[in-house]
């Protein structure tokens, strides 16, 4: 029986039962002192150690691609919340850090890191993403061989036995004068309504504001103790502080309010998952309600300037066309620019309206219909000859059609502009080539934006259709010549990087910091020239290279592209002298409006793309002696942008006015097709 709180040894105890998630009905003991609400500690298991807690609340014992890119986007956000307090941060430990995506964080920011992780399979699982090793170990097994200069630790108090004990341990394991840093879920928030949602068997604790701040102000002076989202932090320094109760009930008091606050508003609806109630609150707790009001407009503006869009696009001759593409405003910037382009050069050569459809969709009865009441099926562009970003077992590449449904088909198919885009390492199997002849046996028209994507399918498909397959440039490389509208190119001193976030364990593996680190000091060389550097950020992951610059005390604006159309990603890339990319669009957008462009190689496509256009003497290989990348890419800017910049341009133009022709030659046979 429990006669007293477990965090300030007060016995003004209450207890109720308490429905949890899953189902479980839990006994809940309530503090009146510090607000804290728990679970009897003896009922603790240590499910961690043994990985029952990976398999049974994680659900996998190797984590999901969806589940690292939530980790990894959790962690930037913590980097974004945190960075005032981060960044005097020295060599650390992150206590229960998964699979070491906040520790990925700080090593790009230069930090010493450790951490420390109880589920060995998570904890190894950090060699394979990051490059780096983390021991599969608790905190109280823990002997470090120095003191930490910081500590961190998110969501892992609210499972411990002894918060007590863990509090001290981190302090003797601590530098003084080192820095604390704890997130957990907030029991006064109780995610804005929904309780449900926030009791749950693993968790023990129930933090309040007051209750952590009790917990850690008798150990460490605490500088802030707030709120972030669903949850609550707070931040301390080991100097000897003593515990203040005035502070105390100051917090108590914010926390009763904070509650009652919750309590008060109507029961929670949601919106996409999130409810109504922290939508409303939450900008007020974290104090951002001016930032988030202007991000609510900004996004609600460009949800109306889409569907004009869109409905834009669809404008045109009867029947329709069918487009299988990327083609949403609210996609990778390139590949909405490349949905758009090939529709341009469609648009100038063929009159007729679309109808546009997601690549990814599933496909069914009632699309094959539409197909075959349409004038034509068109598929481009883009590297859907991929594995990983659709998985299926029905094709094999991104578009998830089988055999039988492409046999359904009665209109012609044009195959445009698509590449392959398997990553090294990443092999085609049976399904994916058996699906690829298929589809090239009933092509009208098979047309791939690289020689290189057209030598990988002939190999596979052992030559059989090698007089099948055209060579057809990516239409974003003739964006000048496609949209005579556009503004005439801007001279400037204005130079842009893209660096991609995604798949990043691929592109850079385990040189990741070395490369970033000689792009962003590459940069700053060129921004003590005089340039201006922009982030464009294809996707809002890609703002992440933002780290590697401030460690690097690089002059920066961002520019999040995923959020704009086509003819606002032209004017930005019209304003660009130079633009230094990762990814394949990031280089071919900005050739095809005239920038110069240095090629970041971590991937094949990138080099097909310069062979076609006989430029591999602007290509940087990520993967070739990454302490050397600095100065290859100092190489070709001066030489592109200092010592021949005519020369660069000149072979822009005369490689533009050659892809032109081909494509034009294309366009003629396909009229022939679909006429």
């Amino acid at each position: 029986m429990v006669s007293s709180c477990v965090i300030c040894d007060s016995q003004d105890l209450t207890s109720k039962e308490q429905l949890a998630r899953d189902g479980d009905r839990l006994l809940i003991y309530k503090c009146g002192n510090c607000l804290h609400q728990f679970q009897d500690p003896d009922i603790y298991q240590d499910m961690y150690s043994s990985g029952d807690f990976t398999s049974s609340a994680r659900g996998e014992k190797t984590p999901t691609k969806e589940k690292i890119q939530q980790l990894d986007r959790m962690a930037f956000r913590r980097y974004k919340a945190y960075f005032d307090f981060i960044k005097e941060f020295g060599h650390t430990l992150e206590i229960g850090s998964s699979i070491g995506s906040f520790l990925h964080i700080l090593k790009l920011m230069g930090k010493t890191v450790q951490g420390i992780e109880p589920d060995s399979d998570y904890a190894h699982f950090s060699e394979h993403q990051y490059g780096f090793t983390q021991l599969p170990e608790l905190l109280e097994n823990h002997i470090p061989t120095l003191p930490y200069d910081a500590v961190c630790s998110f969501h892992v108090i609210e499972h411990v036995q002894d918060p007590k004990a863990f509090v001290r341990n981190i302090r003797e394991i601590m530098k003084e004068g080192g820095k604390l840093l704890i997130e957990c879920p907030s029991i006064e928030i109780n995610t804005y309504g929904v309780s449900s949602h926030t009791y749950w068997k693993p968790h023990i604790h129930y933090f309040s504001l007051a209750s952590i701040y009790h917990l850690v102000a008798n150990a460490f002076r605490v500088l802030e103790v707030n709120f972030i989202g669903n949850f609550l932090f707070i931040k301390a320094v080991n100097d000897g502080h003593s515990f203040d109760e005035k502070e105390f009930r100051t917090v108590r008091s914010r926390t009763s309010r904070t509650a009652k606050l919750i309590k008060l508003l109507p029961a929670p609806r949601t919106f996409k998952k999130i409810p109504v109630k922290q939508l409303l609150l939450q900008p007020w707790m974290e104090k951002s309600l001016a930032r988030t009001i202007k991000s609510y407009v900004k996004l609600v503006s460009f949800g109306i300037q889409e569907k004009n869009y869109l409905r834009q696009e669809k404008q045109g001759g009867k029947p329709p066309a069918v487009h299988i593409s990327y083609f949403g405003g609210w996609e990778n910037a390139g590949d909405t620019v490349l949905s758009k382009c090939v529709r341009q050069v469609f648009n100038l050569n063929l009159k007729n309206g679309w109808e546009l459809q997601k690549l990814t969709h599933r496909v069914d009865n009632a699309l094959i219909e539409k197909i075959n009441s349409s004038r034509y099926l068109l598929i481009g562009g883009g590297g859907v000859f991929i594995p990983d970003s659709n998985p299926n077992q029905i094709s094999g590449w991104q578009w998830p059609a089988s055999k039988e449904q492409i046999a359904a088909i009665e209109k012609p198919i044009i195959i445009f502009a698509v590449g392959y885009n398997y990553f090294p390492g990443q092999e085609a199997n049976s399904l994916f080539v058996d699906n690829i002849s298929y589809l090239l046996e009933k092509a009208n028209f098979f047309g791939l934006r690289n020689m290189g994507s057209i030598n990988m399918i002939n190999e596979l498909t052992q030559n059989q259709y090698k007089d099948k397959i055209s060579f057809q440039p990516c239409p974003t490389t003739i964006i000048r010549h496609s949209f005579p509208k556009l503004s005439k190119k801007v001279a400037s001193r204005n130079v842009a990087v893209n660096i991609a976030f995604d798949r990043y364990e691929r592109r850079f593996g385990k040189d990741v910091y070395i490369i970033l680190d000689q792009i962003a000091l590459a940069l700053k060389e060129i921004s003590n020239m005089g340039f201006k550097i922009y982030n464009a950020s294809h996707l809002k992951d890609d703002l992440r290279f933002e780290i590697s610059l401030k460690k690097h005390q690089v002059a920066y604006e961002n520019k999040l592209l995923q959020h704009a159309l086509p003819l606002e990603v032209f004017d930005f890339y019209n304003n660009m002298e130079v633009v230094l990319g990762v990814r394949g669009h990031a280089q071919m957008i900005p050739f095809g409006v005239n920038c110069k462009i240095i090629t970041l190689g971590s991937h094949n496509k990138m080099r097909y793309f310069l062979e076609d256009i006989d430029s591999l003497d602007w290509y940087v290989n990520l993967k070739e002696e990454p302490t050397t990348i600095k100065d290859r890419i100092l190489s070709v800017f001066n030489e592109i942008q200092l010592e021949n910049p005519k020369v660069a341009l000149d072979r822009i133009f005369s490689q533009q006015a050659r892809l032109l022709q081909i494509t034009e030659e294309n366009l003629e046979v396909i009229k022939s097709i679909v006429s």
